[in-house]
């Protein structure tokens, strides 16, 4: 699963044609981008591993506060438990503040126990205060910074860290607001 597409969602279409086995759904909100990507997909021939979907960005109350963010309703085809790798790369910065972070409060129920988690961008102001609400609010999550031109984190849930904590995948509020 991808928030945004572009690039990412080409090397990650290759990747798993090169592997035999996987699909890529990449979110996308900006019908020009999405129809670029579409093109590009078609034009590198990985449609059969690639599916660049339209969600628009839809008001998303979460602990409280308000968040424009990808459509959830596309996500009714997903099965929980189901996703390796989440690439957080969307919405834009400049949507709001802190315009990324309701990814894993919504995504995580469709994460594997082993899934990845990779935030592009982490160099950014924004990304790191993310990064650092999500280790409060999950807290077996190991994050591993990787130096690039706006940085890179990984992420990947340690649940030995679990212990008597709150369990690793809360279920926040996820209402949405009117």
């Amino acid at each position: 699963m991808e928030t945004g597409s572009g690039v990412s969602t080409l090397i990650a279409g290759y990747s798993l044609q090169k592997n035999g086995h996987g699909r890529m759904i990449s979110l996308e909100h900006d019908k020009y981008y999405l129809n670029e990507t579409a093109k590009s997909v078609e034009h590198h021939q990985l449609g059969n591993c690639v599916q660049v979907v339209y969600a628009p960005l839809t008001d998303l109350n979460l602990q409280g506060q308000k968040y424009s963010w990808y459509d959830r309703s596309v996500l009714n085809t997903i099965k929980p438990a189901s996703i390796g790798i989440l690439l957080v790369d969307g919405p834009p910065g400049n949507t709001q503040r802190l315009a990324r972070y309701p990814a894993l409060p919504v995504l995580v129920k469709y994460l594997k126990d082993d899934a990845l988690v990779i935030v592009d961008d982490a160099d950014r102001d924004d990304e790191r205060e993310m990064i650092h609400r999500w280790r409060q609010e999950f807290r077996c999550l190991k994050v591993n910074y990787i130096p690039s031109e706006k940085g890179v984190a990984v992420m990947t849930f340690d649940h030995k860290l679990e212990g008597d904590l709150p369990k690793c995948h809360p279920q926040p509020d996820l209402g949405a607001t009117q």
